[in-house]
């Protein structure tokens, strides 16, 4: 089944008539894909959210995308993660806020932020790896990759859910038309910050352009020693800033019962050895253990 049967003439006039183009966009764009929903309730806002992406992703899609590269579609969605979520809260879904777009090639994910704006974490999954992407109830999407790997998403809209499956099965199909099979080390394989070529899995060095990359157990170190200190180093300031503030103030709460342990006369008291130990367990290790989760899931460039 065809993705779209209006003319790009017709999608253009819509486009047009918002005071809207790709045209000057530094890329090529498959308007009759990338704009399924033209008509309708609600046809104006999908194209505005659509185009709005694609504008705020331009600068690193031009660096990204490479010769003969067309963009299909653009969405965005929220990664979803039990353990992320139960720990973190609404703090998860800052740090995983995701782009997709889909290409002729392969599809690209850039970490973003609430907006849309790509940060430094990228990856790259080419179709032939694509084992299902199925979307749910109340904006949910499952993407399970040939290697076995299984990610939820939230956050499409319907003519997402509808549209992206048809996008990617069309996509595989020309795969076996041209009988192209490209080789990973990964499904969704990790894209180098800077040069935006692929980081084999294991590596955390660019063979390209030499960036360097932090490695999850030594980022868990560093949020073992010094909770949030891991956290500042992926870049998530705001959650990182919530920890330290947290931390300290657990500090605050301690010496407090340390000081009325001491000057109450009760010097074999537990509660301030109680106090400390609930503190390394739950401020330490567990800030280290979700550092550790978190870090493995795409690259986190050092500073030059």
């Amino acid at each position: 089944m065809a993705i779209r049967d209006v003319s790009e003439q017709e999608i253009s006039e819509k486009l047009a008539s918002l005071n809207l183009s790709v045209d000057t966009l530094p890329f090529p764009v498959d308007i009759a894909k990338c704009f399924p929903k033209t008509s309708g309730m609600g046809w104006k806002g999908d194209v505005k959210r659509r185009h709005k992406l694609l504008t705020l992703c331009q600068s690193q899609l031009q660096k990204t995308l490479k010769d003969g590269e067309e963009v299909l579609y653009i969405g965005k969605g929220v990664q979803q993660k039990f353990a992320e979520q139960y720990f973190l809260g609404v703090w998860a879904a800052l740090i995983n806020q995701t782009v997709f777009v889909f290409t002729n090639l392969r599809v690209v994910l850039f970490n973003s932020d609430t907006k849309g704006n790509p940060k430094h974490t990228f990856w790259s999954i080419f179709y032939n790896e694509v084992g299902k992407f199925k979307g749910g109830l109340l904006g949910g999407a499952n993407l399970k990759l040939k290697d076995g790997s299984k990610f939820s998403y939230s956050g499409f809209k319907g003519i997402d859910r509808k549209t992206i499956p048809m996008v990617v099965q069309e996509a595989r199909s020309e795969y076996d038309t041209l009988g192209f099979t490209p080789q990973s080390t990964q499904s969704r394989e990790n894209l180098c910050s800077r040069c935006v070529e692929v980081v084999p899995k294991g590596l955390c060095k660019c063979a390209n352009c030499g960036q360097e990359f932090y490695e999850p157990s030594k980022l868990a170190l560093r949020s073992l020693i010094f909770p949030s200190w891991g956290d500042f180093c992926m870049g998530h300031t705001i959650l990182a800033i919530v920890e330290l503030l947290g931390y300290l103030v657990s500090w605050l709460f301690f010496g407090a019962v340390l000081f009325a342990a001491i000057n109450g006369g009760d010097g074999d008291s537990i509660a301030p050895a109680i106090f400390f130990g609930c503190l390394i367990v739950f401020e330490h290790v567990m800030d280290a253990i979700l550092t550790y989760y978190i870090a493995k899931k795409g690259l986190s460039p050092k500073k030059a």
